[in-house]
């Protein structure tokens, strides 16, 4: 088993007590500089970014649909239109309320763990509140604002990512 494999499982299985482990060279790593911790937070920054923005595209579809309903009054309308490059889609309104509330609780579960990283990252000394730590957080939380917020926060975790993956270090 090699250094990353031991890691990630410590990291998965939870079997590391302190933020550092020791490689087989003897030197310290912790995890912001372990690439499993790295594409994990990666990953659900990203998946966080996709699911809000589909979460608006759905929303927003839904509330053009229910505009004229009146409770008591009207009914609402039996098919959701999606307007697309190809032409107009279809479909249910149960489904599209279905998809904007797996999609919201999709995007909060995924913005909590993400934030709960960087709060985990900040108490280990890991990272500094007065630099990448204090920027992570505050755009972790500027992720939960809907609409810019989704668009400022995906923009930043996405540059990151691509700076990181590049082989360049964000801080």
């Amino acid at each position: 088993m090699t250094d990353i494999e031991s890691y990630a499982s410590d990291i998965v299985f939870g079997q590391t007590s302190v933020a550092t482990a020791e490689s087989a060279t003897g030197a310290t790593a912790t995890y912001v500089d372990n690439p499993v911790w790295n594409a994990v937070s990666n990953t659900n920054n990203g998946v966080a970014f996709v699911v809000s923005s589909a979460n608006q595209y759905v929303s927003n579809a839904l509330s053009y649909s229910t505009r004229y309903y009146i409770e008591g009054f009207s009914k609402i309308s039996p098919e959701v239109r999606f307007p697309t490059p190809v032409g107009n889609f279809y479909t249910t309104f149960q489904a599209v309320k279905t998809v904007a509330n797996v999609t919201r609780n999709l995007g909060t579960f995924t913005g909590l763990v993400g934030v709960g990283m960087t709060v985990r990252e900040l108490i280990n000394h890991e990272k500094d509140f007065l630099g990448e730590g204090g920027l992570d957080l505050t755009m972790g939380l500027i992720g939960f604002i809907p609409g810019w917020g989704w668009a400022v926060s995906g923009t930043y975790f996405i540059g990151k990512m691509a700076l990181e993956y590049s082989g360049n270090k964000f801080w």
